[in-house]
């Protein structure tokens, strides 16, 4: 490999999605096909000589400390051309596991470390601001190869607290608003903002797989943590999507043997204001016009929350649970919301239910049903229109399995609690059960063979069983009832309010839904989505 005129290659950041050219390198980059060709050439030359290309890199490092040893503290070009080529080929996360084993025994970990702690790494400019992304960005993907090598590992251990001290020291040059939509995207660009907390992420991973507990102050982990956190944890739609951090802080489930939990409780309470955060998503969760990819963010942050065992007094204080079903039902009948944005919220207040299903404090039993009848709502459109996938529907069914299971239960062993909650679960189910059947009927005979819609049919016909519910005795009653309740589930006689006091005109498209005028008429159509329901049903 040539070291004489060669431009810096300088690609660089994760990916969650890379293509299937040799580096991962897509079109969508804007690189030029110049710059991947080279690319694949130096790919080539690195996957047959991956030795060499550690030692090269290894005598520029040393060079460069001679360089840095200097009065003027200049950085040699060949050394910032190698970084970016050596983090290239990392971030493409292309390489075997047998190269990735021949690096870390080569202590390829370390000379990230050893460049990282060189003073004129840290100099302003935007040459500088490079180098420091790449050097960033490659240790960050080597860290977690150590973890199989005891020796790396501690190594990385003993000697990043003093690199992430220094960080710490210079925090305020970071930027925060450089941090991407996306959270990890590819990009030309470097931003150093990023690799600190793929960088945080990985150590935390190697400390936690060695110590078996939680990091101390001394690694600078706790306070580089809340500081990152608790500057991107705002409104705005650029850094709210950044999740993985939340993970950082919240990842306390692997290692339950851990004493205690002093680390994530005191940055999630102390520094971060977790508990705040849940007070505020809920307020949030309940404005009506809230955007629909804010509401996603929200739903998901909230179950990551959900999972943290020391937040558990505060969600059971302050629950999320019954606001993120009120938004779901909301993303889910606005037609304006992109497909996999209805599917995330969805199935993201799915899983927090499936989470609290036995919590009963922290939810009602409308609630259950409200969802349940929203799941329903999804599974009788295509997918394209839902954004629900295979693994989707085979959630909606073992939900409606679990929920039926929990109510039977809850019929032998009862405390005043678990009584309130059948009893709503109860009257709910006598609104909606036979109702949300009778769709299910009615697209089964459509639909003809269609085991994931049999499936869920039985468990729903299961529910209202263990709730006490018969088909034909529901579709007569409710029959007799729907003829004084306007469709339109916002109005004051609707199901779940009074009855009206005139006579109700019938939906000239399919004659079963009936409203008090043309008001209703419309919001059901325009917003409680009978339109679809309506075209359903004349086919």
């Amino acid at each position: 490999m040539s070291k004489q005129n060669s431009p810096p290659l300088t690609v660089s950041k994760t990916s969650n999605t890379l293509d299937r050219d040799p580096l991962g390198l897509s079109s969508a980059l804007n690189v030029s096909s110049e710059f991947r060709q080279r690319a694949t050439e130096l790919w080539e030359h690195w996957k047959g000589n991956p030795r060499d290309c550690v030692i090269e890199f290894r005598t520029i490092l040393m060079l460069q400390q001679e360089i840095l040893k200097a009065s003027d503290g200049r950085i040699l070009p060949d050394f910032c051309n190698y970084a970016s080529r050596l983090n290239m080929i990392m971030s493409a996360d292309r390489l075997g596991a047998g190269t990735w084993s021949l690096f870390i025994q080569e202590g390829l970990h370390s000379i990230y470390m050893d460049a990282l702690l060189l003073r004129g790494v840290w100099d302003d400019g935007p040459e500088f601001k490079m180098l420091l992304s790449d050097l960033l960005s490659g240790l960050a993907c080597c860290i977690p190869y150590t973890k199989k090598y005891p020796d790396a590992a501690d190594e990385v251990i003993r000697r990043v607290p003093a690199l992430l001290k220094t960080i710490w020291q210079r925090r305020e040059r970071f930027d925060m608003q450089s941090l991407d939509i996306n959270g990890f995207e590819r990009t030309i660009e470097p931003i150093p903002e990023q690799d600190v907390v793929e960088l945080l992420l990985n150590f935390y991973g190697v400390y936690i797989h060695r110590r078996k507990a939680q990091p101390t102050p001394e690694t600078y982990l706790p306070q580089l943590g809340a500081y990152f956190w608790t500057r991107v944890n705002r409104r705005e739609p650029r850094i709210i999507h950044l999740v993985k951090l939340l993970r950082f802080l919240t990842n306390t489930i692997p290692y339950p043997e851990a004493d205690t939990e002093i680390f994530a409780e005191d940055i999630l309470i102390k520094a971060v204001g977790a508990d705040k955060f849940i007070g505020r998503a809920n307020k949030d969760l309940q404005i009506a016009d809230y955007p629909s990819d804010l509401t996603r963010t929200i739903v998901w942050l909230l179950l990551i929350l959900d999972k943290t065992r020391c937040l558990q007094v505060y969600l059971d204080a302050n629950t999320p649970l019954p606001h993120a079903i009120t938004a779901t039902s909301r993303v889910v009948a606005d037609p304006t919301a992109r497909p996999v944005v209805r599917a995330a919220v969805f199935t993201g207040t799915l899983d927090m239910f499936a989470i609290d299903l036995d919590r009963l404090k922290r939810y009602r039993g409308h609630n259950a049903l409200e969802l349940l009848t929203r799941a329903i709502d999804l599974t009788l459109v295509n997918d394209e229109v839902s954004g629900l996938n295979e693994d989707d529907h085979k959630s909606i069914a073992i939900i409606v399995h679990n929920l039926a299971s929990f109510a039977l239960s809850l019929r032998h062993v009862r405390t005043t609690t678990q009584r309130q909650y059948l009893k709503e679960l109860e009257d709910a189910a006598r609104l909606l059960w036979w109702p949300n059947l009778n769709r299910l009927r009615i697209a089964q005979m459509r639909a003809g063979q269609n085991g994931q819609l049999n499936e869920l049919i039985t468990w729903w016909i299961t529910l209202g069983t263990n709730l006490g519910l018969k088909e034909e005795s529901e579709r007569v009653r409710l029959k007799k009832v729907a003829e004084c309740h306007c469709s339109w589930q916002e109005c004051e006689f609707s199901m779940t309010k009074k009855e009206a006091r005139a006579d109700l005109r019938k939906c000239t498209g399919c004659a079963q839904a009936r409203y008090c005028g043309k008001e209703c008429q419309m919001n059901d159509w325009n917003k409680g989505g009978h339109k679809k329901i309506c075209k359903r049903l004349k086919k």
